[in-house]
Parts: C-alpha cells; sequence; structure tokens
C-alpha cells in the first residue's frame, strides 16, 4: 500500500480537484479548519486502485525536501 501526497496552490484550486475526483466515482473525506475559517485544507481518498490511477495523472506529487546530514 502506498500514500501519495499532491500538493495545489490554493483553496480553489483544492476544491475544484475534491469535485473533479468525486465527479469520477471516488470518495473522497474533506477536512476543513474550523479555527481559519472552515476553510478546506486537505482531502483523502478511498483507497484507489490500478484501474483507477489514471484519473490522477495530472495532479503534481509533492516533492519533500532533500536534507542532507
Amino acid at each position: 500500500m502506498f500514500v501519495v501526497l499532491c500538493s495545489v496552490r490554493n483553496e480553489t484550486k483544492l476544491r475544484n480537484s475534491l469535485d473533479f475526483i468525486q465527479s469520477r466515482g471516488i470518495k473522497c473525506a474533506a477536512f476543513e479548519e474550523p479555527d481559519l475559517d472552515n476553510q478546506l485544507t486537505a482531502i483523502a481518498t478511498e483507497p484507489v486502485y490500478q484501474n483507477q490511477r489514471h484519473i490522477f495523472r495530472k495532479f503534481q506529487i509533492m516533492k519533500g525536501e532533500n536534507h542532507e546530514s
């Protein structure tokens, strides 16, 4: 099992992404922050299988920082 993180630039793009993913039949959970006027800050999907992975091709995978010791 893998966890993949994607990033978007703002709440509007996140809401559009949520709509896009849900319109393709994938269940999502939306996370809103009460201390930020209920701003949408994250979404999570149900497990996605091989035949559904193509739906996420348009999203940019979040890249971690390279930390050297």
